[in-house]
């Protein structure tokens, strides 16, 4: 697993060559590893001064009522720097996952420019994040009653589905048998996988 990282790592501009399925998604682990991992703690940082905001409400008496407003007041406005480092993490994901997608696509006799596909869907539900978010804000701060119901029903399952379908892709590339032997791509690996 280790030799799969370092190879995706130090590949990141490598382009050329062939990844088998093994290396694939030894490094492809690796690389949503890091980006839970980063959303995880970005997530910690922004909720903490929500959590401790509504309990000061709470302890402060000034209700259940006041505290979820508050909550709910708090939560839109960390929304922006949320949406800011899903956009950050998302494009860093597709930087290290690039050309390991690349090298991948090559081991299957695959041309590598088919990775534009699932970038482009994926770049779409990353370009229209700030829209989204802009939505969602609005929608919590328009109801205080079922906030939680309203944000859904303005959620735009469309895109939803495109981020859904770039990862679909990935994974139907990533799979593909390996071609034994060397192919126009280059040598093959030795492969278990």
């Amino acid at each position: 697993m280790m030799e799969a990282i370092r190879r995706g790592l130090s590949g990141l501009v490598t382009f050329s060559g062939r990844d088998d399925r093994r290396t694939f998604w030894y490094y492809v682990l690796f690389v949503f590893i890091l980006r839970w991992l980063a959303g995880t703690a970005a997530s910690i940082v922004l909720m903490g001064s929500v959590v401790s905001r509504s309990v000061r409400s709470a302890v402060s008496g000034g209700g259940a009522e006041a505290t979820v407003r508050t909550m709910q007041a708090d939560v839109a406005a960390i929304m922006p720097q949320m949406a800011m480092i899903g956009i950050v993490v998302g494009l860093l994901t597709m930087a290290l996952l690039a050309a390991a997608l690349v090298r991948r696509l090559h081991d299957s006799n695959l041309p590598g420019w088919l990775v534009l596909v699932p970038g482009a869907l994926y770049l779409v539900v990353i370009a229209t994040m700030p829209e989204q978010t802009e939505r969602a804000m609005l929608a919590i701060n328009a109801s205080s009653d079922h906030p939680g119901e309203t944000v859904l029903a303005h959620t735009n399952w469309g895109l939803a589905a495109l981020g859904w379908a770039a990862i679909a892709i990935v994974v139907v590339l990533g799979v593909r048998k390996s071609t034994p032997g060397a192919n126009r791509y280059g040598p093959g690996r030795d492969s278990v996988f």
